[in-house]
């Protein structure tokens, strides 16, 4: 259609069409390939799986079946109760373990007392952080050099 109209026009008749004509581009589209890894072999046995056993199969089995419906239950909740002392035991160690002091750092290699080397550098970093509230105190208001103090007792 668009050679046609474009072959009516004497001006055009001479020259190339290549700029008007549409340009499509070849696609191969290939289809993904099944992984390897994924793709499971099936069992080549001429016989189906084995059925799951029911709750009255499994009951029978543990001897549960047998049991009074009182003494299911406080078999029940025996390890109702097990499970929650394990985990409270677990939540226990979780919350103490914030509490745990930390370890003692090593004494120095100098040979000298290694307490008095680290108690030095603490305080040096203490001395800092007072000087540096001591300057925004003198910059800010009395409500943030408070708040600056009292997060400075907690810090410390």
């Amino acid at each position: 259609m668009i050679k046609r109209e474009l072959a009516k026009d004497p001006e055009l008749a001479k020259e190339s069409w290549e700029r008007f004509l549409p340009k499509f581009k070849k696609k191969n589209v290939k289809r993904a390939k099944p992984n390897k890894k994924e793709m499971k072999k099936k069992s080549d046995s001429p016989f189906p799986p084995a059925p799951t056993m029911s709750k009255v199969d499994l009951a029978l089995e543990s001897g549960e079946y047998f049991l009074k419906k009182e003494q299911r239950q406080r078999t029940q909740q025996a390890a109702k109760e097990a499970a929650q002392a394990e985990r409270t035991e677990e939540r226990q160690k979780k919350r103490k373990a914030m509490y745990v002091a930390p370890k003692e750092k090593e004494k120095a290699a100098g040979g000298g007392d290694g307490d008095a080397v680290t108690r030095k550098a603490e305080r040096a970093d203490l001395d800092q952080m007072a000087a540096k509230l001591k300057v925004r105190s003198k910059n800010s208001s009395k409500k943030a050099a408070a708040k600056d103090a009292a997060g400075f007792v907690m810090m410390s």
